[in-house]
């Protein structure tokens, strides 16, 4: 699933494409499918070697 935001919110022609009417606004669109391939898995990078705790 992919969460997108641009360039579907603006665009009056998806959201009638879609079945909105006029006076709606998209907040997201959700792309739900399955991958063409799966890519490997990188693996994880610890949360304590991406962030610095700052304590006074």
């Amino acid at each position: 699933m992919l969460w997108t935001i641009t360039p579907y919110m603006h665009d009056p022609l998806f959201a009638r494409d879609i079945g909105l009417g006029e006076n709606v606004k998209i907040a997201a669109v959700l792309q739900v499918g399955y991958p063409k391939s799966i890519p490997r898995n990188k693996g994880r990078t610890p949360i304590e070697q991406k962030i610095k705790f700052i304590t006074e």
